[in-house]
């Protein structure tokens, strides 16, 4: 469709006009602007360049979507007029270089979404004016920087400046937006530094910092973030965390996956009694764990998957009564694992996938709340051998308690891995039977199964495998 036909401009009650993916539509008719009674007009994926100034006549209009508007280049001055307007969507508006001073005077917009805009290189200070706003999408743009009349938007609770790979600093006035909820900094690889107002922000409670990799440290003044509960820094270059980062009490999540550089982490951390959940995955340098973390009997989820420094446990890693989740995966130079291993008895969920170098299981008889174990092909290897031929992770732990009992530890030195069996083996509620001396798989009301790391996923058993 090329055009619109001229009746519509005579549905003056009409409050939803649809006219997404219209890609043959490049302008719009003036009498768009009889439509006074439009409250939702959807022009996303339209061939626009621009809109007629009788637009500004819909001062009802409460939502308006112009994304994909590959050709749309500029607006016109008079969108200032839809007072009523509530909700801005111009994501990937790619030709869109600059906004109307107009806008400022939309003081009701609540969503404002210029989400990769690529050719939006700066920000007037008449974004200041927007004190309605609650969320702020940012993402993928080109900015070097805000500006600090930023600082005005006191109600926004949703900044997301993700990808700004040009993003070199962020104004002091961050520090005003003290309504934020959430602050997306993820990927701007060019940020160096924090502003020390961000400090100000106390009833912040995520902040995502991911892929921020010019920022080497964290400054002072985020022990003043004390409303924080999720901190995000995976795949920083961090080399230490900051000793205050033990005030953050109320810090729920720690993820710090992938920071190559973060060699230890500090005896503060155990002041962090709040937390849930700890992700040091791929710390390849990280090779222990400070003994305040033995402090954390409230920590649900520990993952120390990749962590290929990691030689052994420590042994006050019983205390940590609270754990559910254990994922030790490709932790290549763990040699063993210690006794106190059998006090975490409301263990779930262990993951020794990988995990080559491992020739005991001592403790393992105690984990009786266990629902998945992944065990490396030479663990498996051995249990098969050895006659253990079970259908949930409890008769595995089973099997073990009894071998304890005799042993004391359970040997994994006495079978060499087949060649057959590459991969890793799920158990479950209901797994599937490994039988290597048959050279077969059984399985037994089995769900579903995913057969080695990123592999595809089964919801039944193959055909030809019974």
């Amino acid at each position: 469709m090329k055009e619109l036909p001229a009746f519509i401009g005579s549905l003056t009650g009409l409050q939803l006009l649809d006219l997404i993916a219209c890609r043959g539509l490049e302008e719009l008719p003036g009498w768009m602007g009889l439509l006074t009674g439009l409250q939702w007009l959807d022009l996303s994926f339209c061939k626009l360049e621009e809109l007629p100034a009788e637009i500004g006549l819909l001062t009802g209009l409460q939502t308006l979507f112009l994304s994909h508007c590959d050709g749309l280049k500029k607006l016109p001055d008079c969108i200032g007029s839809l007072t009523g307007l509530q909700t801005l969507h111009l994501s990937n508006c790619k030709r869109l270089v600059e906004l109307p001073e107009g806008m400022g005077l939309l003081t009701g917009l609540r969503t404002l979404d210029l989400s990769r805009c690529c050719g939006l290189e700066e920000l007037a200070g008449w974004m200041g004016l927007l004190t309605g706003l609650r969320l702020l999408d940012l993402s993928f743009c080109k900015l070097e920087e805000l500006p600090e009349e930023m600082g005005s938007l006191t109600g926004l609770q949703t900044l997301d400046l993700s990808d700004c790979w040009r993003m070199q600093k962020l104004p002091e006035s961050i520090g005003s937006l003290t309504g934020l909820q959430e602050l997306d900094l993820s990927a701007c690889a060019r940020l160096k530094e924090l502003p020390k107002g961000m400090g100000s922000l106390t009833g912040l409670p995520k902040l995502d910092l991911q892929a921020c990799v010019s920022l080497e440290e964290l400054p002072g003044c985020m022990a003043s973030l004390t409303g924080l509960e999720v901190l995000i820094l995976s795949e920083c270059n961090l080399k230490k965390l900051p000793d205050c980062i033990g005030s953050l009490t109320g810090l729920q999540a720690l993820l710090l996956s992938n920071c190559k550089r973060l060699v230890e982490l500090p005896e503060e951390m155990g002041s962090l009694t709040g937390l849930r959940t700890l992700d040091l995955s791929d710390c390849w340098r990280m090779q222990k764990l400070p003994e305040c973390i033995g402090s954390l009997t409230g920590l649900h989820e520990l993952n120390m998957s990749g962590c290929k420094g990691m030689k052994e446990l420590p042994g006050w890693i019983g205390s940590l009564t609270g754990l559910q989740t254990l994922d030790l995966s490709d932790c290549r130079s763990l040699k063993e694992l210690p006794e106190c291993i059998g006090s975490l008895t409301g263990l779930r969920s262990l993951n020794l996938s990988e995990c080559e170098g491992l020739a005991e299981l001592p403790g393992m008889g105690s984990l009786m709340g266990l629902q998945i174990l992944l065990l490396s092909t030479r663990s498996q290897s051995w249990l098969s051998a050895a006659g253990c031929d079970s259908r949930n992770p409890q008769e595995i732990v089973q099997f073990l308690e009894d071998r304890q009992r005799q042993k004391n530890k359970v040997p994994l030195m006495t079978w060499r891995p087949p060649s057959l069996l590459t991969g890793h083996t799920y158990v479950g509620a209901h797994p599937f039977r490994l039988d290597l001396a048959a050279s077969f798989f059984e399985f037994r009301r089995l769900g579903g199964f995913k057969a080695g790391r990123g592999g595809k996923t089964f919801l039944n058993a193959p055909s030809g495998v019974s």
